[in-house]
């Protein structure tokens, strides 16, 4: 299985306890460097683990990168239980927009970097890994509660919205999905909600293929490193006020509960569904907004969850996957047939069923 973010914060945790399970797993970050020290450390922390670990530098700001590893996977015949999208990027919530702060930060081919990392690398490393899924396989995208714009930190700041994909349409120069002016804490909250929107529609074109895509919420985790782009006060601020139960979830628990999104009996009976933890997780019955965070002092608890309402929107889900998949073929258009090596040599059996393919 290949995990991506896998050299710091709930990444790196997941991985530990899917090593200690006794998965081989493929431990991907930005640079040589980073994935073979995460996999050292992992194997050092992992209690033993029986599994096996293999570095893979991918850089999700690089399209070239994402399918020079996804082509290395899939030419060595390897199979892939489960592709973990767990990278991701936040600007400084504290609101950067461009009239403070200047223009966004982009990746190489020019996309507003949160989404062009969080949704674009993540889209294209998907469906570029197709033919190593196979019945049983699993794609598990890391969202987030802030894609509702009704949750708390969803009504912090502009809420979340794609609105037409005016922006996406547009081009690699676009600021923002629905064609407004930057905002980093808006940019971040689309990311997910975008997410959420590519889980549900890539499940609904595996349909029938035994490939299962769910996406889920680790919970609101201050000390996971997501949070490197804030000013240092912010961070602190965040680590000192936040970083208990139930306002937030412990490193280990959301490492547990990205473990159960690969390994658990739910997630793996079910497709294109959202799963979440504390506070935002409640029981049927349950005061919708003090139940699960009463609960969270107690036994955090894991599962499925209503989603916002626009990331239900099935004809925006659609909308979002076509326009995605024509920025990231005219960005495969624009490259140099330049040879590249990013994947440390991979091994493995060939698939036993025929590839899979979207329909």
């Amino acid at each position: 299985m290949l995990v991506t973010g896998a050299n710091s914060g709930i990444g790196m945790e997941a991985c530990k306890q899917l090593y200690e399970a006794g998965c081989r797993v493929l431990v991907a970050a930005r640079s040589a460097e980073k994935a073979e020290e995460a996999m050292r450390r992992i194997a050092r922390e992992g209690a033993g683990g029986s599994g096996a670990l293999e570095p893979v530098v991918l850089d999700l700001s690089r399209l070239d990168s994402v399918r020079d590893v996804a082509d290395s996977i899939v030419s060595a015949g390897v199979t892939l239980d489960a592709v973990v999208c767990n990278a991701g990027v936040a600007p400084d919530r504290a609101g950067n927009r461009a009239s403070h702060h200047g223009a966004p930060r982009r990746t190489a081919e020019g996309f507003e970097e949160t989404i062009g990392v969080n949704h674009l690398g993540h889209f294209e490393l998907v469906r570029s890994l197709l033919p190593s899924l196979r019945r049983g396989s699993r794609v598990v995208v890391t969202s987030s509660c802030v894609h509702d714009k009704d949750s708390p930190d969803g009504r912090n700041g502009a809420p979340p919205t794609l609105g037409d994909l005016s922006g996406l349409e547009a081009g690699p120069g676009f600021d923002m999905c629905d064609g407004g002016e930057f905002d980093g804490n808006k940019a971040y909250k689309d990311s997910k909600l975008a997410n959420l929107l590519f889980a549900r529609e890539l499940a609904r074109r595996l349909e029938g293929t035994g490939v299962v895509a769910n996406a889920f919420s680790p919970g609101f985790c201050p000390s996971s490193g997501l949070f490197r782009q804030q000013a240092p006060p912010v961070q602190a601020l965040l680590k000192f006020a936040f970083d208990h139960p139930p306002l937030a979830t412990t490193l280990s628990n959301a490492g547990r509960f990205t473990a159960h999104m690969v390994l658990g009996d739910e997630p793996g009976k079910t497709t294109g569904e959202y799963f979440c933890g504390p506070p935002s997780f409640t029981k049927p019955g349950e005061d919708p907004h003090m139940g699960g965070f009463i609960r969270g002092w107690l036994r955090p608890e894991f599962g499925v969850k209503e989603t916002a309402e626009e990331a239900k929107d099935e004809a925006l889900g659609r909308k979002l996957w076509e326009v995605s998949e024509r920025l990231v073929s005219s960005a495969r258009k624009r490259e140099t047939n330049t040879v590249r090596n990013n994947v440390a040599p991979v091994a493995g059996p060939l698939p036993e069923e025929a590839p899979t393919s979207l329909a």
